[in-house]
């Protein structure tokens, strides 16, 4: 059962949405795929996202290990993985794309319109799967609609009670300063006096600097009063929502709490502000930014300006190697490894090996596996199909090398397909018999949402 936590429309200024909870709906398998499937029927992808799963407050300490995946495809589908295991086995699991970071206990769940108020399972996006008799599970759920930078987290809920269990973050792969860019239009229902607004608005996340905001603007009223904010929701997904928040949770409009432009000085109609927030790195949440005509006590919404980033990373994970206890009963105390997955834009995944302490001039099988290397020696191999059961080269991803002279090898692959968040380890094997030596976890990048 999911607890169902709702999504309400803003009044002028505040900006945020309503986080109580309605009666919980059953587990539906509508609109997923259990056995976890191939990536998608897409080609090409405009953004990637990832997170771990980590256990909310009150479930602190159990076993759970995991990943989750958003894809938004360049046909203008979302499709999210999850996979976990430390699961209740056997057992149907509810789990949702939510709207704020796992640090503010996740929030409501995304909607596709964030008008509709009731919890409607083709206006949200859920991953729900059932785990198997050893508590793990893969699933897949592919939406007819581009996921907008408010989908900030997937949640899986406790079966028993529906609470709020695990948590992901779904963040880019972002080390450095990202640009947000967009021009102001007026909003259709805006007076005559503002259709000539014009203009345009840059947002800048800086690692060191926090949040950086610049708009321009012209053909504003001379005789008006305007403010503007940072909202959360894109121009035409209901009007731009509320209120950008510090804290999503704080439901009061506390300047403090929020990233506001300043609109001042335009005798001629022109008005120019840098506004900068040195502790805060604003989220993809951070959607747009409002002009707002100040009439008494109201603040009708005047002109608004898409922020969107020109390009998107790519999502690279890598890690060094652990050795089994058997490789160091066999000779192999010295064998040391490193290896990155990069899963690209482009719909493909490349993955790079490089090995030290082999034996030399032998050839050693090396697979990508599908669990992490403390959890059952890596699992088995990662299936780009996992209807196949059969081991073939063609349907995994390897990454065999001989090693030279010396005991070095080095090892790359590239697969037309986006590796699934299951792809976790890299595991070399003994060229004798196939035990396992060594394992590899290819760890997420941690970032912070």
């Amino acid at each position: 059962m999911a607890m169902a936590l709702v999504a309400c429309g803003d009044d002028d200024d505040a900006g945020s949405r309503d986080a109580g909870s309605t009666t919980p709906p059953p587990v539906s398998d509508a609109g997923t795929r259990t056995d976890g499937g191939s990536t998608s029927n897409v080609s090409s992808f405009r953004s990637i996202l990832a997170g771990e799963f980590a256990p909310l407050r009150a479930y602190r300490g159990m076993p759970f290990r995991g990943r989750a995946l958003l894809l938004r495809g360049s046909d203008g589908t979302t499709t999210v993985h999850v996979h976990a295991t430390g699961l209740a086995p056997n057992t149907d699991h509810a789990a949702h794309v939510h709207a704020y970071p796992c640090a503010f206990d996740a929030g409501p769940h995304y909607k596709i319109d964030t008008t509709e108020t009731e919890v409607v399972e083709e206006n949200e996006i859920w991953p729900a799967f059932s785990t198997d008799a050893d508590g793990r599970a893969v699933a897949t759920v592919t939406a007819q609609h581009e996921a907008r930078g408010d989908a900030m987290s997937v949640v899986i809920h406790d079966p028993e009670n529906g609470n709020k269990m695990v948590c992901a973050d779904l963040v880019p792969d972002d080390s450095g300063d990202v640009m947000a860019t967009g021009d102001f239009e007026p909003f259709a229902a805006a007076e005559d006096d503002d259709q000539t607004i014009a203009g345009t608005a840059t947002l800048v996340r800086t690692p060191m600097m926090g949040t950086r905001v610049t708009v321009m603007v012209s053909g504003l009223d001379p005789n008006a009063e305007y403010s503007s904010h940072v909202h959360a929701l894109p121009c035409d997904e209901n009007d731009a929502g509320g209120h950008y928040k510090i804290d999503p949770t704080e439901m009061r409009v506390v300047e403090q709490n929020e990233l506001w432009p300043t609109i001042e000085d335009f005798a001629d109609g022109v008005a120019e502000d840098m506004f900068e927030s040195r502790r805060h790195r604003a989220r993809e949440d951070a959607q747009s930014i409002v002009i707002h005509r100040r009439v008494a006590s109201e603040a009708p919404k005047v002109a608004c300006a898409n922020l969107v980033r020109a390009s998107w990373p790519d999502l690279e994970t890598s890690g060094d190697s652990v050795l089994f206890d058997e490789a160091r009963t066999r000779g192999y105390r010295d064998l040391r490894a490193n290896a990155s997955m990069k899963r690209l834009l482009d719909g493909t995944t490349e993955t790079e090996l490089s090995v030290t302490g082999a034996m030399a001039d032998k050839e050693y099988p090396v697979h990508v596996h599908d669990l992490p290397c403390d959890v059952d020696s890596g699992g088995a191999h990662y299936k780009i199909d996992p209807s196949i059961a059969d081991t073939e080269e063609e349907n995994e991803i390897w990454l065999n090398f001989t090693a030279d002279s010396s005991g070095e090898g080095r090892s790359n692959a590239r697969v037309e397909h986006l590796a699934r968040p299951e792809a976790q380890s890299i595991v070399i094997h003994d060229p004798e018999d196939a035990e396992r030596l060594a394992c590899i976890d290819l760890n997420s990048p941690r970032r912070t949402p």
